[in-house]
């Protein structure tokens, strides 16, 4: 009579079973922790890309800016910047501005044509401008930032011509620029045969000539032929004859004579208070009342080096203006 196998099930006290069993739970919770890994990385790569298509979509349509030169010297600057903004992109509250010089006031700030919250700070050796509320966000759509401001120490003077260079928009922006357009309001009396324009677009210290530039009446006016990239921007230069306006380089002279001329007289003054000292019993006295003021006369040869930085700054402001910005 042929018997039968019958089938047993190991026994959890079989040690090859158990061996068995805690390889394969060690495979599968190797497996479902590898899928569950794949998930999450697949996931977080969907977030990005629709994020970065987000900030892709969002541009400055439009950036305008109306210069006017003032008799004195100084710039009144009148900025009107379009931006779309997108769901999930960098601007959320509104948008934020830098200014590399120091020497600037702000005006006025509007949105979409009202009045807005703004508020300005100090960040590094440059001040930025942030237009927004805190726990205001904005709805996706298209909205217009106008930053009028007034700055100085912005013409220099060479020879006999003065220039105007100026930084329209800055290179820090991370969106792509559309359109730009400036355009410099000059005096009244000033010859247009005599000015002469020229600017540079592309990023920092690039001499690219993507742009058009003509007089119209007492204004030369700047217009980009390409979309900027982010950190490209466009500056302009305008030359005219000297004796229209103030130049931050006059002034530096001025200050400079100034404190030279103080310091001469207080040279003289100690000079003339150590003779007369030296004269009288109470010379000693004397004496240390002219270091006194020779001490004084120190601070004239202080200031005399603040003259000269003046004149630096005005330099160096000439190629300022706005530092670029983004969204916040």
């Amino acid at each position: 009579m042929t018997q039968s196998r019958i089938f047993r099930l190991p026994q959890l006290s079989d040690r090859r079973w158990q061996r068995r069993l805690r390889r394969w739970l060690f495979y599968l919770a190797l497996v479902s922790a590898l899928l569950i890994t794949i998930s999450s990385i697949a996931s977080a790569q969907d977030s990005q890309d629709s994020a970065e298509k987000n900030v892709s979509l969002e541009t400055i349509q439009n950036f305008e800016s109306n210069i006017s030169v003032q008799p004195d010297g100084t710039l009144r600057v009148t900025e009107k910047i379009k931006v779309r903004n997108e769901e999930g992109g960098e601007i959320q509250r509104g948008i934020y501005r830098y200014f590399p010089n120091p020497n600037f006031e702000v005006i006025a700030v509007k949105r979409d044509g009202d009045k807005t919250t703004y508020r300005v700070e100090a960040s590094g050796d440059r001040k930025r401008i942030e237009i927004w509320k805190e726990d205001v966000y904005l709805d996706p759509g298209t909205y217009t930032y106008t930053i009028k401001y007034r700055t100085d120490s912005q013409i220099a003077t060479s020879g006999n011509q003065d220039e105007l260079y100026w930084n329209v928009t800055g290179q820090d922006w991370v969106f792509p620029l559309e359109k730009v357009e400036a355009r410099v309001n000059l005096p009244e009396a000033l010859p247009a045969e005599r000015v002469s324009l020229n600017a540079f677009t592309g990023k920092e210290g690039e001499t690219g000539q993507s742009y058009q530039a003509n007089l119209e009446g007492k204004s030369a006016v700047f217009t980009t032929t390409r979309t900027l990239s982010p950190s490209e921007g466009m500056s302009i230069v305008v030359q005219f004859p000297s004796g229209y306006v103030e130049s931050a380089t006059q002034e530096s002279d001025f200050f400079l004579v100034f404190w030279a001329l103080l310091l001469l007289a207080l040279s003289v003054f100690f000079f003339a208070a150590i003779m007369r000292g030296s004269e009288h019993t109470g010379g000693g006295r004397g004496g240390s009342g002219g270091i006194g003021r020779g001490g004084i006369g120190g601070g004239g040869i202080g200031g005399g080096g603040a003259g000269g930085g003046g004149a630096g700054g005005g330099g160096a402001g000439g190629g300022g203006g706005g530092g670029g910005g983004g969204g916040g």
